[in-house]
């Protein structure tokens, strides 16, 4: 066993290694992600088949639909837009476009991001927010694939990949009438259901570094490190940002820490030191994180066999089938 636990600490300390967080694994190590990113390969091809991603404000929804564009290779652009940011009387002009003179201020002709998108990706972020006139204009765009410009009259055929997300519940929405019915089964022809970050630790230490490493990249700095209680107090943090918070955290950390090594002060400086007590409790937290990890890419690593997983890991049959319960870990055909 003495090589599975220098591996294991190796894992600790580092995260996975990079061809795994970077190549086989770009969306996360996490079996929810790992799912995800498998129904992005299949979905790549069917590139006018629209996709609907849901997930809390911050677990990384624009993320995934760009890796999706980047999978697909469209010879167009990705253009992500806000619906919820935009002002309802500039709403349809922004997705449409206009004509010059449509309205008072349209001095020049403008592409809505339908055209804008054209042969690539469009990104409507916050589509529950739409306005309920807006969105049966947008019903027919999916349907006929061809745009209007305000004050315009000719049909401008347009050939993309429509993906909508939203953090609320649509279906709640149909049923109370703030959402279009028809709309909605058209743009959820496929869901990708994205986890909060707190339901998928195995992610959150991979993604620290990741950020750390960008950071560093962007300004052409040393890659800091994480001291191990550091990294016990992320795991233990219920991020109520998601992803977003983490990576604001870690910049912040980056920028505030003066030496090499981001201690748990620097990452969190409105908490007091943890006690003797806390510090049991978090580290039962780490290693229980770490030890689904380990089994996770283990699994992987054998193809999902049960038996010669267990026997690469010193365990009995049934004691990795108690602990694939307990860290719920499954796949839809296990050997």
């Amino acid at each position: 066993m003495d090589v599975h636990v220098k591996k294991l600490r190796e894992i600790c300390r580092n995260g996975l290694p990079n061809h795994s967080q970077k190549q086989d694994y770009p969306l996360g190590i996490s079996s929810s992600m790992r799912l995800v990113d498998e129904k992005i390969q299949v979905l790549a091809p069917y590139i006018q088949t629209p996709v609907l991603i849901s997930g809390e404000s911050g677990v990384g929804k624009e993320v995934v639909a760009r890796r999706l564009h980047a999978i697909q290779n469209s010879p167009g652009p990705f253009v992500a837009i806000n619906c919820a940011a935009i002002p309802v009387s500039l709403i349809e002009s922004e997705l449409f476009g206009h004509e010059k003179g449509a309205f008072t201020g349209s001095t020049k002709m403008h592409k809505g991001v339908f055209e804008q998108a054209n042969s690539g990706t469009l990104l409507l972020d916050e589509i529950g927010e739409m306005p309920l006139e807006t969105q049966a204009k947008l019903l027919r765009v999916i349907q006929e694939q061809i745009v209007v410009r305000l004050g315009g009259e000719q049909d401008i055929p347009v050939n993309l990949r429509i993906i909508c997300a939203t953090n609320c519940d649509l279906r709640s929405k149909v049923e109370c009438g703030e959402f279009r019915e028809d709309l909605y089964y058209r743009i959820n022809v496929i869901e990708l259901n994205i986890k909060p970050i707190r339901n998928r630790q195995e992610d959150i230490l991979p993604l620290a570094n990741k950020f750390l490493n960008v950071h560093a990249e962007v300004y052409s700095g040393e890659v800091k490190k994480l001291d191990a209680l550091a990294s016990q107090a992320l795991l233990e943090h219920s991020w109520p940002g998601n992803v977003r918070e983490l990576k604001n955290t870690m910049e912040r950390a980056c920028i505030m820490t003066p030496g090499s090594t981001i201690f748990t002060h620097d990452i969190f400086p409105q908490q007091p030191e943890l006690a003797n007590e806390e510090e049991n409790r978090t580290l039962k937290i780490f290693l229980q994180a770490r030890e689904r990890t380990y089994i996770d890419v283990t699994l992987r690593e054998n193809n999902w066999n049960i038996t010669g997983t267990a026997t690469i890991l010193g365990i009995s049959r049934k004691s990795l089938w108690e602990k694939m319960k307990k860290y719920d870990m499954q796949k839809s055909t296990v050997e």
